[in-house]
């Protein structure tokens, strides 16, 4: 229908056939599509004054394309529009629409490789810290992160600092205790893991942190705890010795019944922050599973002081048509307001694992709704896993964020098709919503 349109079009300004050809066509990159679409725009406006029916022709092209969009969205749900088997020319008219990412990142290379002392296939579930509210802190950030399906499990902690280049510069904490950067504390660690929770359950796993009042509020998983793997609360106001929120009593934050819900209890895999939802009135919100396993589900939390939690909404897988894949549920910190309805955060896409299988992921820049329980649109791939050879050759996944000023630090995941872990950095921006290439509203 388009091309018949462009047809008619190209008959009443008396274009050329080559012309026609090349609107057919499928165009070599979006800047060429941009460049045909101003032509014709220019055209537009030049007839306009002496051809009113233009107006009928040029709204009707908009019509046209509008019902395009909505059918390539109809079929290729999130992602990479190529990947999924759209033609070029359907890939090329989106991204053309859609205009550029609101995320750019570069990534940064490898910040902690698989090392001595961390078990097979090594780190595991990354978050980052802006560490300038804990007192006496030493560093910029700290970098938390947990074994990968170990029994005993454990918290382990890097420490990074903003180089000059506007990236990290990242080293172990028993690096930074040998060379004395703790010596202000009496009693700390002698080395990593620096916690693990031996009280209740085993496993400790996926940290995630923030600074509230200058104490560091990290949450983790442990098997055996609550009615399966569930997240559990521990607090350091030095950002190295933890305590569990309530000592040797229930310290599990999260948790549900059998039968209130889908899924087998696992509530693990916790990002949680500040809320940024106009829609959502509590202070906090996170997302982590709802139930494990081969087909997971997703729940929303909210609290209003980050210590008691109550579930939102149990929440839909984000379909992804290559691999029956899905896009997971984002880092709240990496949640921006775009428009009075419409949220972009970053998050990680790909079929579905559990367990200490293979996972291949990307890292995605995703559209969510003023409560943050639904996407709004097709997700845009930001970083891709690696060339082969790369840390990050089979996945980049679960991405962390910390924004200073206009800097984003981005922390995730990476494996080798070898499954060995390491987790690597990327330095990014975000476009303003208000800057004049901002994505046209829908």
């Amino acid at each position: 229908m388009i091309g018949f349109e462009l047809y008619k079009l190209t008959r009443f300004f008396h274009l050329s056939a080559a012309s026609l050809l090349f609107v057919l066509a499928s165009p070599a990159s979006a800047s060429e599509l941009d460049k045909l679409n101003a032509d014709l725009q220019d055209l537009l406006l030049k007839y306009t004054e002496r051809h009113p029916d233009v107006i009928y022709i040029r709204n009707e092209i908009e019509r046209l394309e509008k019902a395009q969009l909505e059918s390539i969205e109809s079929k290729y749900d999130v992602g990479s529009l190529l990947e999924q088997g759209a033609t070029k020319k359907e890939s090329i008219l989106y991204e053309s629409r859609m205009g550029p990412s609101y995320f750019s990142f570069t990534k940064q290379g490898t910040l902690v490789s698989k090392f001595k002392g961390i078990p097979r296939p090594g780190p595991y579930f990354p978050t980052i810290v802006a560490m300038r509210e804990v007192a006496n802190f030493p560093f910029d950030f700290a970098l938390y992160f947990s074994t990968d399906h170990n029994y005993k499990g454990g918290i382990w902690l890097y420490v990074c600092d903003r180089k000059h280049t506007n990236s990290l510069a990242c080293k172990s904490y028993d690096q930074a205790v040998v060379e004395g950067d703790f010596d202000y504390l009496a009693m700390k660690p002698p080395g990593n893991p620096i916690f693990r929770d031996k009280v209740q359950g085993y496993s400790t796993e996926t940290p995630h942190a923030n600074v509230i009042n200058n104490t560091v509020y990290m949450t983790y998983h442990n098997g055996g705890a609550g009615r399966k793997q569930s997240t559990l609360l521990a607090l350091s106001k030095d950002g190295v010795n933890f305590h569990r929120i309530n000592g040797k009593r229930n310290s599990v934050i999260l948790d549900y019944k059998a039968g209130d819900g889908p899924g087998d209890g696992h509530t693990g895999y916790f990002r949680w922050g500040p809320n940024p939802f106009s829609g959502v009135t509590s202070k906090y919100v996170g997302y982590s599973l709802h139930g494990g396993g081969p087909q997971p589900n997703f729940a929303m939390w909210v609290s209003d002081d980050a210590v008691d939690w109550r579930r939102y909404a149990v929440l839909k897988r984000q379909p992804m048509i290559k691999n029956d894949g899905f896009i997971g549920w984002p880092d709240p910190n990496s949640v921006r307001k775009i428009s009075d309805q419409e949220y972009v955060a970053i998050s990680s896409g790909g079929p579905p694992s559990h367990g200490p299988k293979k996972r291949h992921k990307d890292i995605y820049e995703v559209f969510l709704s003023a409560d943050g329980t639904s996407h709004t649109r097709i997700g845009r791939k930001i970083i891709p896993a690696g060339p082969p050879g790369s840390d990050d050759e089979l996945a980049a996944g679960s991405p962390a964020v910390v924004n200073t000023g206009d800097s984003w630090f981005m922390v995730y995941l990476g494996v080798t098709n070898d499954r060995v872990n390491s987790i690597l950095g990327a330095v990014g921006a975000m476009r303003h919503p208000d800057s004049e290439d901002s994505l046209p509203e829908r």
